[in-house]
């Protein structure tokens, strides 16, 4: 319509990325693509920006168990981070994922990854490490028992021997 003045809709590409312009009311037709071009310049000459979602020093991600004797905790051994560029301010979406575990698990095995989402595009993932062992319950406890029960049969047989001798 003559309200909307001169319009234009344009793509340019760069490398990977595509960019789409919407201009309207340009008030001469030739100012639409002079302003294009200037919108698609300033753009790719935009330096990517780089956002640390995930710190490796930062809080430990837990995992429950069945069966275990505690709840697996596991860290990053880096940062996650991921880049891009501030004015198309992308939708960031991540996942913690735990693989499928067997106990016992040691300190430092791989347990899970972490996975970054660029507009539903997966753009990277960071390995999640077991913090300490985990065993399964009551494991410890069997040996508890053959260690007191011993304890007990040697406290029993000095006794008879010392009782023997008086």
């Amino acid at each position: 319509t003559s309200d909307g003045g001169y319009c234009l809709i344009a793509a340019a590409i760069d490398g990977d990325r595509e960019l789409i312009s919407t201009l309207y009311k340009s008030k001469e037709a030739n100012f639409r693509y002079y302003d294009a071009i200037e919108l698609f310049s300033r753009a790719f000459e935009e330096e990517a920006i780089e956002r640390k979602l995930f710190d490796k020093n930062g809080l430990p991600f837990s995992h429950n168990l069945s069966k275990g004797r505690r709840v697996l905790k596991a860290r990053l051994y880096d940062d996650v981070v991921v880049e891009y560029f501030a004015s198309e301010s992308p939708n960031i979406t991540t996942e913690v994922n735990f693989h499928s575990l067997k106990l016992p698990i040691q300190k430092g095995k791989e347990v899970g990854e972490i996975v970054v989402f660029l507009e539903g595009k997966k753009v990277t993932s960071a390995p999640l490490y077991a913090v300490s062992t985990v065993i399964k319950e009551g494991h410890w406890m069997g040996w508890s028992a053959l260690i007191i029960a011993i304890v007990l049969l040697l406290a029993l047989g000095i006794r008879r021997r010392v009782g023997v001798r008086k």
